[in-house]
């Protein structure tokens, strides 16, 4: 049986969840939205959780549970019974078991790497700033976004269609940027504040301005606010960018393990 659940509830502040929160910490995220589809099953041991339909479902087992996973696979697959198409997120383990139960067709959309960062290795012989972007800046981040959405999803759009999310990036106060005389290299953005962790996301520097350590000066600083909050910063990373998933490492961020963003019809 699965039951309706909140934030406000214990389920997502204590064990066993909280020792896997790092790699499913989207749920926290998704449970901060109003309205959001949130269940779990008696015991704990299943979490699904999606904000809305347009979003993907992320699915939480817990590996460790003497739980019938056959079960387990039934429920996930009862929730999606009346959509033709959705979105799912979970681990690879669980997935391929989900889909040798159920012969759907699916893809692959990212395959993703979650790590924390207990502290901070200090990037070397890098200089620069860290600052809050200003209204000033706002083609500058539009422009990053602009990037970062190709780079990210192979996606072209044009500057005006990102000035509004540049313009809310810079008044949340939680995006910030590297500066190097006097010149923005570099941005970097903390995306959510969980109970324990503070997610970093949206972490881009242009081509002409890569392979001279921004990323790593940027997020490292970034990563010591985040320290000083008392929380411990996180950040997913598409596992086919090997060159992010290097530089995360070597500031100090460790595996916390993969999860899989599947897009399936059932046709």
């Amino acid at each position: 049986m699965l039951l309706p659940f909140t934030k406000e509830g214990k389920v997502l502040n204590e064990k066993p969840f909280i020792d896997y929160e790092v790699q499913f910490n989207l749920i926290h995220r998704i449970a901060d939205d109003e309205g959001a589809f949130l269940l779990r099953s008696e015991d704990n041991s299943l979490i699904i959780a999606q904000s809305n339909i347009k979003f993907p479902m992320w699915v939480w087992v817990n590996p460790k549970a003497k739980i019938n996973i056959q079960k387990v696979i039934k429920k996930v697959h009862e929730v999606f019974q009346k959509q033709e198409s959705f979105k799912i997120v979970s681990t690879p383990e669980f997935m391929s078991l989900f889909f040798e139960k159920y012969k759907c067709q699916h893809r692959i959309e990212m395959e993703m790497e979650s790590y924390q960062c207990k502290g901070v290795v200090n990037p070397k012989h890098t200089q620069g700033e860290l600052t809050l972007p200003t209204m000033d800046n706002l083609e500058t981040i539009a422009e990053f976004c602009v990037g970062f959405i190709y780079d990210g999803f192979g996606k072209n759009v044009s500057k005006e269609s990102q000035m509004e999310s540049g313009k809310r990036l810079i008044q949340s106060g939680n995006l910030y940027t590297l500066k190097v005389d006097d010149e923005i290299v570099s941005m970097a953005n903390i995306a959510h504040r969980s109970p324990r962790h503070g997610r970093i996301n949206n972490v881009y520097t242009p081509p002409t301005h890569r392979k001279k350590g921004y990323a790593s000066k940027l997020v490292a600083d970034l990563s010591k606010l985040i320290l000083e909050e008392g929380l411990t910063p996180i950040l997913f990373t598409d596992l086919s960018n090997q060159t992010s998933n290097k530089v995360y490492k070597d500031i100090g961020y460790t595996e916390c393990g993969k999860v899989v963003n599947y897009e399936v019809k059932k046709h």
